[in-house]
């Protein structure tokens, strides 16, 4: 399952994390240590099936350092010292609750699922997402997610060095290396290749004593 092939259905997952996080900055003269996460990533294939399916999430715990309710920014510092000043958009209803010390939240999960469409089955194309926020007065949390769907036709096979060529919608072509245990042949040019990525962003906000 090569990486460039998945990277072409990430810009959907942006809808996810724009909902909570709008935008970031830090001063210019003096960026501040960037914030680290605890990542975790796995691949899992079944011998002589092509594609795959690949999860990553990603975890981060902070501490709100200092907040601008009029500007609906907050900068977060976490236990390695990396820091990062956000804006939050008004989809956060309540933002006002946040106050210095409290402590945030945020993970983020993907799966991308690659696969030969079988012959027949209809294409799906397109991207359906959802959200949800916390109720007015309620404690601060948000939850949005995404599955974005890309149908590739394969235009070519090289037999000899074992890779494929796929077209993606917007015309453009990738030559990708096909798994060595996957049987490669001719009959394979004119199939179609699904990438099907499912992202998930959910933030939570624990008031300290």
């Amino acid at each position: 399952m090569p990486s460039h092939t998945l990277r072409a259905t990430r810009v959907a997952t942006v809808a996810c994390t724009a909902i909570l996080l709008a935008a970031c900055a830090g001063t210019p003269d003096e960026p501040p240590k960037p914030m680290t996460a605890d990542v975790e990533e796995s691949v899992v294939t079944e011998p002589g099936v092509p594609g795959g399916i690949q999860r990553r999430t990603a975890r981060i715990s902070a501490t709100v350092k200092a907040i601008d309710y009029s500007e609906r920014s907050v900068t977060l510092v976490d236990d390695n010292g990396g820091e990062k000043t956000i804006t939050i958009g008004p989809e956060a209803v309540n933002f006002n609750q946040v106050e210095q010390g409290d402590r945030v939240n945020v993970e983020y999960a993907e799966e991308t699922v690659v696969f030969l469409r079988e012959l027949g089955e209809m294409a799906n194309d397109g991207a359906a997402g959802l959200a949800a926020r916390a109720e007015e007065g309620g404690k601060p949390a948000g939850f949005a997610g995404a599955t974005t769907e890309i149908t590739a036709l394969v235009t070519g096979v090289d037999l000899a060095n074992h890779t494929a060529t796929l077209m993606f919608p917007d015309g453009s072509e990738a030559e990708v290396p096909v798994r060595p245990d996957v049987a490669l042949s001719e009959d394979q040019v004119g199939r179609e290749v699904v990438i099907r990525t499912t992202a998930a962003v959910a933030l939570s906000v624990e008031k300290q004593e």
